[in-house]
């Protein structure tokens, strides 16, 4: 078994919701904090994904990380965090001006309209009670433009 290198070992601690490994490997000058798996999933996608909202709070913390970055078929973290209802996840993200809360999902629709489509209620409200300004005209994605329950 090939040994992990440093983005691997900082991806799998973010996966794994291991915040002293996160930390320890978002330390070191070496990894690069956006390094992206062959679907595109960073560190911060999995653990918006996944719903670990205190290692999400430690990623951003990262003057380096790029949290509007998206995997290979559009989903930003802040977009994979609302699919998901993930609302810890998505109140962490919406602190952090540098987050994009009107980021489509390709060019179809925000992360407003995904959860929105995925009925988590708690989701909008949040959205729409941030101090964010929320687009709330845009398209929301139609049901063969979502992937599909499989590959999130």
């Amino acid at each position: 078994m090939a040994q992990l290198t440093k983005n691997e070992q900082l991806y799998s601690a973010a996966f794994n919701s291991n915040l002293e490994e996160v930390k320890s490997w978002c330390s070191d000058p070496a990894v690069n904090v956006n390094w992206q798996n062959e679907d595109g999933f960073t560190a911060l996608f999995d653990a918006c994904h996944k719903g670990y909202p205190l290692i999400v709070e430690h990623l951003l913390a990262h003057p380096k990380i790029d949290p509007n970055l998206a995997e290979t078929t559009g989903f930003t973290p802040l977009n994979m965090a609302c699919w998901k209802g993930q609302k810890a996840v998505v109140s962490v993200m919406l602190t952090d001006p540098r987050v994009d809360p009107n980021k489509p999902v390709n060019i179809h629709s925000t992360p407003l309209g995904v959860a929105c489509l995925n009925g988590h209620l708690a989701v909008v409200q949040l959205l729409l009670a941030s101090e964010r300004e929320i687009n709330t005209k845009m398209r929301p994605l139609q049901t063969g433009q979502l992937p599909s329950k499989e590959e999130v």
